[in-house]
């Protein structure tokens, strides 16, 4: 079964982990620390997908206005950002690898390990009642991103809907309620990562021998209903706003190799998911995650310069965002 899941240009951290973790020449993937390292950082990936797709479509105003007026209440911007993964999974992988972790990744060591992300988001305001909607979407295109040797898909989109309980006056805030949907999928593959003589060990069952050279991926697929509440208030050139978000998402994360393997037969009655050719360990993570955000606009004319910052109070995992968007 195929399973996809988490973010987008990850040339950075999790790249860095994901070659390195099939480096080795041998390796026992159903045995004891390693097998517990490599679901562990499955499980924390999926775990974190929920907060990845809270990227994109965070306009610094709880509520735009009314797309029937004189010009009209919308708005039109790129997002970028990361979440992060903790930093102690990925190092616990390396370790049953008995590999060094790398500098680029140790940088990280006090926020986590990054995941990042990008959508291209517009907001539209409602009409007589006092709400607003808005959609985003982010995607590296029909064939994905060929950068050197990886070949990377990626694909986020969504939507929600916001309605205002206060609108702002010279005294009020904005103060909204909003419920939305986003959807995340993504795939990493690394061309001819292992040759030959690679091995996994099983126990009870004959080696499973590579024949032939082997790619590496990592897929990731989330689902996500959102639930937030949010407040800002417009000083000049600043919009300053603060929310609590609640989600609830069906994650999945995995990763493998795809090649020419000896005994499939016998890892499948081992437990070891083999599918065609690619032999591979997933995660399926379901629940319930809370988070704090907020952060701040600067407002010069009709250009919004959007920062965020976001905390996921269960996970422990961090999400910064930036961004420029026109607004009318």
């Amino acid at each position: 079964m195929k399973n996809r899941t988490l973010a987008v240009v990850l040339a950075t951290g999790l790249l860095l982990v994901f070659a390195a973790a099939v480096a080795p020449a041998q390796a026992d993937i159903t045995s004891g620390e390693f097998k517990k390292a490599f679901r562990d950082f499955a499980d924390d990936m999926a775990s974190s997908l929920p907060l990845t797709t809270t990227i994109g479509n965070n306009t610094s105003d709880a509520y735009i206005g009314q797309l029937l007026r004189v010009p009209p209440n919308i708005g039109l911007g790129l997002t970028v950002g990361a979440a992060t993964i903790p930093y102690g999974t990925v190092e616990s992988l390396f370790d049953q690898l008995e590999i060094s972790v790398p500098g680029e990744i140790r940088n990280f060591d006090s926020f986590g390990v990054p995941n990042p992300a990008y959508t291209i988001d517009a907001r539209i305001g409602g009409i007589v009642f006092p709400f607003d909607f808005g959609v985003k979407f982010g995607t590296l295109g029909s064939g994905g991103l060929n950068a050197g040797d990886l070949k990377m898909d990626y694909l986020l989109a969504g939507g929600d809907v916001r309605y205002a309980l206060v609108q702002q006056s010279v005294l009020l805030p904005n103060i909204s309620l909003g419920v939305g949907y986003n959807y995340m999928r993504g795939r990493i593959l690394v061309p001819e990562v292992v040759k030959d003589s690679y091995v996994i060990e099983v126990d009870g069952v004959d080696d499973a021998e590579l024949t032939g050279s082997a790619d590496a991926f990592l897929e990731w697929e989330t689902s996500v209903i959102d639930l937030k509440a949010q407040i800002s208030k417009s000083f000049i050139i600043l919009t300053p706003y603060a929310g609590f978000g609640a989600a609830y998402g069906v994650s999945s994360a995995g990763g493998g190799l795809k090649g020419n393997f000896s005994n499939t037969d016998e890892l499948e009655d081992a437990g070891i998911d083999v599918d065609g050719k690619e032999i591979s360990v997933t995660s399926n993570v379901s629940g319930w995650s809370f988070r704090l955000f907020g952060g701040t606009s600067v407002n010069i004319m009709l250009l919004r310069l959007d920062l965020g910052l976001g905390y996921d109070i269960l996970g422990e995992n961090f999400v910064g965002t930036v961004g420029a968007r026109v607004q009318l």
